[in-house]
């Protein structure tokens, strides 16, 4: 009997007497009935027939009997009470044995409990009786008839129709529109095999009911199963007038997003996604907090959601984080969306993307600032340096007189010393108002640059590479030989000090053409060809904060070491040459630090060449572009349409694998940055290339291509385009590349990222 007693539930052996008086039951017994099973055996003081509940003791004797005259096996549902009083529903199954000669000796079998059960059929019957939604319910007989058993009331109200005419006849003959199709028979295993089948739209027509149902089935019980359908006329007639609305908001060019009214984002469209990197799957049913940022505190959220929980519609300008971390700047209106009832439903909040005006601004505000304070220090520098003559001039005649002693010698030459340490910050200053007289000659960048190489090789430390790239070709310069090799030392020192471990340090040159699309995005640029002086270094770095200020005069990251004049010297002689400086860093991956020089020659000779170039650069290949920075993927985007190309867009490396997997036709060119969050663009493009082996690589980066983080990238058979390039130069880069690789995929080395 080991195994009996295992089962859950009791088996028993008994007599066929009203009082169900037991010869055996297993162990399970004490579980069901709250016994033990030697108080319910024979002798014993309990019978199972007292346990059986009052009002269904007569006909669970009847059922019994009736199953064994029929010599069938007998199964009934019923109530017992167990010894701590509690009614449990039992399921019961079992036989009569009978002799050889036909004596009926005792009956056998098994009784489960069935509570749970019951009183899911109970929700369920609760459930059926009052849901809006019209049911029915099947029961699959033997030999396969699917019968019609119960039709709530809502059927009724729905189809207009009564239904208890049609209560226990086979599913074909209740609704005779079935019987040429397959649904009796998808019904049939459902209710045999369970599971649950959404049929969706449903068109209905009969009588006066001409609509469309949403139609539903599941199996409730082996052997039986329910069908909910709802008349959703109504609601199809709106989303059709509603479609026309949605595809307008869906192609708006602002961001739009609709919230419950405690905030819950239900809605975002296209341009969302595309503005903050976040997809519908990653923001619906969460708050919007998700994109909020420490520049505006709680105060600033209590007074928008008090506007609009008041009925009043909020604007103003919020800056907030999108999926890959970086910030933009959104002008935004927050309004209340209002019920039949008049009451507040939901909000809705339309946003416009005013980052690159707000840069524009920055960058306007920058350079009238710095222009401004150039006025002031120009204005102040020759009244200094007169003060400063005429504390040299008195301390030398002092210095003359024979009769001083060594002490006030001595503090006589510190004052000089002092004066004349002096008088070198003012030339600075002077560099940086542009205040100071050039002796502007034609002469190579690159005879600069080869010049210095020897002294600035003194100047860094034995752990630092000295690297030099010097294009053969370079256009010369009118310019001041002695302030171009102040910006270079200046720049030199610089990075000597960003590399406190050592590290790298490239010096390079190259002509190029900045175009009109260049200009748009940087104030003081004009379009047109430029020498271009790069100084770039492997070193801790800046945020964005520290390298927006590292022009200003006085401002150092030094601390104890420099005065905080070095770059605004650069700065100011690199102005006063009519050229311009940019700087790329970011923490822990160096610094550059890019000067574009006017040359010797016309801006019109330039443009026409450029015009000349872009004829033939254009192209019709796809190109998968990946760049976490949108103020660099966007403009590259435009650029790469505006030449022909077909252009899938993607900020981050694991979307980007995903947007190439799921794309139909050939991806021609991978155009990815190195560094970027999560995966490098080396590792991007190993893992492209494992699926798209026909396709080729271009990799882009604002670090020159001598940093450790990217001499990897340009080992034989990888192309690399150095940030921030032209139109033309990207155009060019990507035709070179792409016609290289016209026989077969650019192969990407492994390396460091």
């Amino acid at each position: 009997m080991g195994l009996v007693d295992e089962l859950p539930g009791m088996a028993y052996r008994c007599r066929n007497d009203s009082d169900w008086t037991m010869e055996f039951v297993s162990a399970g017994a004490e579980e069901l009935t709250g016994y033990a099973a030697a108080a319910l055996t024979r002798n014993a003081q309990v019978a199972y027939g007292d346990l059986i509940h009052p009002d269904d003791r007569q006909r669970v004797w009847t059922e019994v009997q009736r199953g064994v005259q029929s010599g069938d096996r007998f199964q009934i549902t019923y109530r017992i009470r167990t010894a701590s009083g509690e009614t449990k529903w039992v399921w019961e199954q079992g036989r009569g044995v009978f002799s050889d000669d036909g004596e009926l000796e005792h009956l056998e079998g098994f009784i489960s409990d069935v509570t749970e059960q019951r009183r899911a059929e109970e929700r369920f019957r609760r459930v059926f009786e009052s849901s809006p939604m019209g049911m029915y319910v099947y029961e699959l007989e033997a030999g396969g008839r699917l019968v019609l058993r119960a039709a709530n009331p809502a059927a009724d109200r729905i189809l207009g129709i009564e239904h208890g005419p049609l209560i226990g006849l086979p599913i074909e003959e209740a609704f005779p529109g079935l019987e040429e199709g397959e649904l009796p028979d998808t019904f049939r295993a459902l209710a045999a095999e369970g599971g649950t089948w959404h049929m969706g739209e449903v068109p209905y027509q009969q009588g006066a009911i001409d609509g469309v149902f949403d139609v539903q089935a599941f199996q409730t019980l082996p052997g039986q199963m329910a069908v909910m359908y709802q008349d959703i006329t109504e609601r199809k007639q709106n989303e059709r007038q509603l479609r026309k609305l949605s595809m307008a908001v869906e192609q708006s060019a602002g961001s739009v997003m609709i919230t419950g009214v405690d905030g819950t984002i239900e809605y975002v469209n296209a341009y969302y996604e595309q503005l903050t990197g976040y997809g519908r799957e990653d923001v619906l049913g969460t708050k919007p907090r998700l994109l909020r940022i420490e520049e505006q505190d709680a105060a600033f959220y209590r007074e928008l959601w008090e506007t609009i929980t008041s009925g009043g519609t909020w604007r103003g300008v919020l800056v907030n984080r999108k999926k890959d971390g970086t910030t933009y700047s959104e002008e935004q209106t927050v309004s209340p969306i209002y019920g039949d009832a008049g009451e507040i439903v939901n909000f809705v909040a339309v946003g416009r993307d005013i980052t690159k005006e707000l840069e524009l601004e920055a960058q306007m505000r920058q350079a009238q600032r710095l222009e401004s304070i150039g006025r002031l220090v120009g204005g102040i520098v020759h009244d200094f340096n007169n003060l400063l003559t005429a504390v040299t001039g008195y301390s030398q005649l002092l210095l003359r007189n024979e009769n001083l002693d060594e002490l006030a010698k001595r503090d006589l030459e510190q004052i000089l010393g002092a004066a004349n340490r002096a008088a070198a910050l003012t030339r600075q200053l002077l560099a940086f108002s542009r205040k100071q007289t050039l002796e502007l000659k034609v002469l190579s960048l690159n005879d600069v640059v080869e010049g210095l190489t020897k002294m600035l090789g003194r100047l860094v430390r034995a752990d630092i590479q000295l690297v030099t790239r010097l294009e053969p070709d370079l256009w010369n310069l009118k310019a001041d030989r002695a302030q171009l090799e102040q910006v270079l030392m200046n720049l030199v020192v610089n990075a000597s000090d960003a590399m406190p471990d050592g590290g790298t340090l490239t010096i390079a040159t190259e002509t190029m053409a900045l175009d009109e699309r260049y200009a748009e995005m940087h104030l003081e640029v004009e379009p047109g060809r430029y020498v271009l002086l790069t100084v770039s270094d492997t070193g801790i770095g800046m945020d964005r904060k520290t390298a927006s200020r590292v022009f200003e005069p006085f401002f150092t990251t030094k601390k104890e070491k420099g005065t905080g004049l070095g770059l605004s010297t650069v700065y100011g002689i690199v102005k006063q040459h009519g050229g311009h400086i940019w700087v790329y860093s970011e923490p822990g991956q160096g610094t550059t630090f890019k000067i574009y020089l006017p040359p010797v020659g016309g801006r019109e000779e330039t443009a026409t060449a450029a015009e000349d170039r872009i004829e033939v650069l254009q192209g019709t290949e796809t190109v998968l572009l990946v760049d976490d920075d949108e103020q660099i993927r966007e403009p590259v985007r435009r650029t790469l349409e505006a030449f022909g190309y077909t252009v899938l867009e993607s900020a981050r490396p694991e979307e980007a694998l995903q947007l190439a997997a799921a794309h139909d036709g050939q991806i021609h060119l991978l155009l990815t940055d190195v560094v970027m969050p999560g995966m490098s663009g080396n590792e991007l493009a190993k893992r492209f290339a494992a699926t798209h082996p026909q396709s080729t690589t271009l990799l882009m980066s604002g670090h020159t291509d001598d940093t450790p983080t990217l001499r990897a990238a340009l080992l034989p058979g990888a192309a690399f385009l150095r940030k921030p390039f032209t139109a033309t130069d990207l155009a060019r880069k990507v035709r070179e590349v792409l016609d290289a690789g016209a026989g077969g995929s650019l192969e990407v080395p492994s390396g460091p990222d």
